[in-house]
């Protein structure tokens, strides 16, 4: 595998896991799964 293409793959990876998954964690978290917010920052 080329090195840019596996530089993009990591950056995807990391920008889909940090930047759109992590944020709204909690959020979902709290409003579908009914817990409090100090429950689902334990999590």
């Amino acid at each position: 595998m080329r090195a840019h293409r596996w530089m993009s793959l990591q950056f995807f990876g990391f920008f889909l896991t940090f930047g759109v998954f992590v944020p709204y964690w909690s959020a979902w978290l709290v409003s579908d799964k009914a817990l409090n917010a100090e429950q689902a920052l334990k999590i």
